[in-house]
Order: C-alpha cells, then sequence, then structure tokens
C-alpha cells in the first residue's frame, strides 16, 4: 500500500495542476508517524480524506525538474529522478552517407563527400569575386570578357580563310599581318620620276598636286580661269596690268569702294544752319575726318556767314592733321585779305586746294577756319573730303 501511496506522490509531482484534488485512504493504511494531515492524526480503522500535496510532502517527493535549452531531452533515472541530456549526432539514425561528417566539421571536402551528383572538385564556389580554376562553363546565356586574358583565336568563330592564322603570327613576317608600310623605292614599275614624287609631302616642290593642295611655287603658268585672287596671300612681286600698263578697268556701275579699297571715300560736312561760331583772329575746327594708314588726296570747301553790320579784312581755311592749327605747307591752306569790308551778311565760299596725305596709321585730318573781324558775328561751315589713290 505504501507503494501505491508513493505513486500517487509522484503522479502529483509531475502534474501540479492536480495536486490539491483529494484522495481517500483506505483503513489500516498507515502514514508515516512525523506526518500530519490537517489537523487530525490518522485513526486505525478510518478513511481519511487527503490531498496529493499533502502526500508529496509527506514523502518527500522530488520537485520536478526544467531542463535547460541546451539539454532538450528528459528521461527517469533511477529512483523515478528526472534527468536531462543532448543527444550526440551519432546518437540520431536516418541521416545519408557523410552527412553526420559535414555536420560536424562543415567543410567543402566533407560537404562534397555528402553530396551524390556535383560536378567539378575542389572548394565551394559563391557569387561574389570566386576564382575558378580550370572551369568548363558551357555555354552560357550572357558573358562579358573585359578582363579576359589568354583568349585565343583558334577559338573565335566567323573570321576569314587565314585570318586567324595571320593573327597568331609575328608583325611582319611571313604569313603575318604588316604594320610598316613598303618603301616607295621597292616597288617596282613605277614611271621615271613617280616613286620620287610620291615621297614628298604635298604642297612642296616636286609633289603631286591634288584638290586642295598647295602649288608651291611653279615655274611658269596661265591664271586665265582663275577666280577669288586673294591679294593678301601675295607675299612677293608685283601684279601685271589688267590690260596694258597704265590701264586698270574701272569700277562698271553705281557703288562705294569697301573701306581699305582704293577709291574709298571719306568725308564730314557741317551745313549752314549748323555753322560754327568764330572768334576774330582765332583758329576753328569746322568738322574733322579720321582716315587709316594709305595715301590719300584731302580736300574742302569753307562758307563763312557775317553779321549784317560784320565788318571783315580776313578770311583763311586749311586741312591740317593738328586740330585748331593751320598747315602752312604749299597746297594745303588759302588766305584772303581785305580791305575792311560789310558784306551785309552774304555768305563767302571758298575752296580748301586738295594736297596729299600719306600717312602711316590712323590719323585724324581737321577743317580749320579763321576770319578777322569786328563790330558784330561771324559763323562758319563747310565740308572735307578724302580718297584713296593706291
Amino acid at each position: 500500500m505504501r507503494a501505491s501511496i508513493k505513486a500517487i506522490a509522484f503522479a502529483a509531482a509531475l502534474c501540479p495542476s492536480i495536486a490539491a484534488a483529494q484522495v481517500y485512504l483506505p483503513p489500516n493504511v498507515g502514514l508515516p508517524p512525523q506526518s500530519v494531515i490537517g489537523n487530525a492524526l490518522p485513526q486505525a480503522g478510518d478513511a481519511v480524506a487527503v490531498s496529493f500535496a499533502q502526500i508529496k510532502a509527506a514523502l518527500n517527493v522530488p520537485a520536478l525538474t526544467n531542463c535547460p535549452a541546451s539539454q532538450w531531452v528528459r528521461s527517469l533515472a533511477a529512483g523515478g529522478i528526472v534527468t536531462c541530456s543532448r543527444p550526440a549526432l551519432t546518437d540520431i539514425s536516418g541521416f545519408g552517407t557523410n552527412v553526420t561528417a559535414f555536420l560536424a566539421t562543415p567543410i567543402s571536402a566533407n560537404l562534397a563527400a555528402a553530396v551524390t551528383d556535383e560536378t567539378g572538385t575542389g572548394s565551394l564556389v559563391f557569387a561574389t569575386s570566386p576564382t575558378l580554376v580550370t572551369p568548363n562553363l558551357g555555354t552560357p546565356s550572357t558573358l562579358i570578357l573585359t578582363n579576359a586574358t589568354g583568349l585565343p583565336f583558334t577559338g573565335i568563330t566567323g573570321l576569314g580563310t587565314g585570318v586567324a592564322t595571320a593573327l597568331g603570327l609575328a608583325a611582319n613576317t611571313a604569313g603575318g599581318i604588316v604594320t610598316s608600310p613598303p618603301s616607295i623605292s621597292n616597288v617596282s614599275g613605277l614611271g621615271t620620276g613617280v616613286g620620287t614624287a610620291l615621297g614628298v609631302n604635298v604642297g612642296t616642290a616636286g609633289a603631286f598636286v591634288v584638290n586642295g593642295g598647295a602649288l608651291g611655287t611653279p615655274a611658269s603658268g596661265v591664271g586665265s580661269n582663275l577666280t577669288a585672287l586673294n591679294a593678301t596671300n601675295i607675299s612677293t612681286g608685283t601684279l601685271p596690268a589688267a590690260r596694258t600698263n597704265g590701264h586698270l578697268n574701272g569700277e562698271p556701275s553705281t557703288g562705294n569702294a569697301a573701306a581699305g579699297e582704293v577709291g574709298e571715300i571719306v568725308t564730314s560736312t557741317v551745313a549752314i544752319g549748323s555753322a560754327v561760331a568764330l572768334t576774330t583772329g582765332t583758329p576753328t575746327n569746322i568738322t574733322s575726318i579720321s582716315l587709316t594708314a594709305g595715301d590719300w588726296d584731302v580736300s574742302g570747301a569753307i562758307g563763312f556767314i557775317p553779321g549784317v553790320t560784320t565788318n571783315v579784312t580776313q578770311f583763311i581755311a586749311s586741312a591740317s592733321a593738328t586740330s585748331a592749327t593751320f598747315d602752312t605747307a604749299p597746297g594745303r591752306f588759302f588766305s584772303f585779305n581785305l580791305a575792311p569790308y560789310v558784306p551785309g551778311a552774304a555768305q563767302q565760299n571758298y575752296a580748301v586746294p586738295v594736297s596729299r596725305f600719306s600717312l602711316s596709321g590712323t590719323t585724324t585730318v581737321f577743317l580749320v577756319a579763321q576770319s578777322a573781324f569786328t563790330v558784330s558775328t561771324m559763323g562758319g561751315f563747310g565740308n572735307i573730303r578724302a580718297r584713296r589713290v593706291r
């Protein structure tokens, strides 16, 4: 009967949820003398109601063992004690051949021994930067050979007959590709002087003349059909007369010569209504023109407008390269002196002589006028004109 009590107590230990339940002991079943159940001692021949918890406490049943995660197998040891353990790989059955060895030591060789349908030998290969030794890639769907080396020409298809062979030979050897052109002197069958001419750069003496090439310095030639001759590219020599010496064709229609051309005209005019006020005996600029370097003929016309009561004794005008200063060189000015005279507001007109100005750089030429008068006022107007003669 005590064995039955131990079994009941052990069940209570394994199932704490029923520890509060009660069980009735039959008559004449004694408990250990030190145990007191409730507040009464057991009486011989009487049934006593006790709980599983009271029986467990009376019999010193061991507590339920909680196993750690690393020891996940529970077993009963001698005396009904629960123990925890972790099984070894060798305790587990059902693995394939050599799988246990790979699980214990996960290296490439053990995995290859466990796998039965592999191809090739060596270590595992992963996607990023693997190093392959003599792989056979078969026919890949895509392949980029940016850094490929040692590609044999025999593996390239689509080359013409003999091309792969020629590419495999050293340059400039029999059957190989020629990288250095042969010398003209080694080419036979050329006409006299052809080889020499071919060896001379186009545009130099002795070379062939090609479309767009330079003529060099021809010994003779007739330019009957030459067009658009650019005189700025003629560095030496002189142009022959267009027809005969001293006779050049003139402009056949109206228009003006362009700046820098022979016949170019530069003028400046001050109208009578804008006459410049003069001070007696003082040279004054009436107007001016700017002439570029070249050979020019300069002339002008000057007009004086006195007041109604103005008394005049002198009129002077000049073309001058100096502002407000007469150029008294012969042919560059005129001067008219007279006895005191009152024109009565009648304008006085005079011509400024034509004179040559040979200029090495851009120069301003002034029309300068002066009058000597008294009593009233004097104004000056007019025109200055220059033509490029050569």
